[in-house]
């Protein structure tokens, strides 16, 4: 049983409050999906990779994905793909991944 009673403007304070706390988060939202992911064309024009890895990404993958898209096990399946092809794309990728975070991390504060 209730011991305390709800008036109906506490009630309304309180739906304000879910309110603004909604559109808050929709604002981070925007702000996150506006941030411009390396899509593995830009990827591919600005690493240095081998031509085993160049030759897996464009004859396997849309060049207009993220390079966040990429696993592990898309590029094992691959003809050419192995531990050391994923480990150079996971190195080569590294850069580019943290200044991704690093905007996010400026969205987030």
């Amino acid at each position: 049983m209730m011991s305390e009673i709800v008036t109906e403007q506490e009630y309304l304070q309180a739906i304000e409050v879910v309110y603004r706390y909604h559109r808050q988060v929709e604002c981070v939202i925007n702000k996150i999906n506006s941030v411009t992911k390396v899509t593995l064309r830009d990827f591919l024009d600005k690493a240095r990779i081998s031509t085993r890895l160049y030759r897996i990404i464009v004859n396997s993958f849309n060049l207009d994905w993220s390079i966040e898209k990429i696993d592990r096990d898309m590029i094992m399946r691959q003809r050419g793909g192995g531990r050391k092809t994923w480990e150079e794309f996971v190195a080569a990728r590294a850069p580019f991944i943290s200044e991704l975070q690093k905007t996010l991390a400026l969205i987030e504060s």
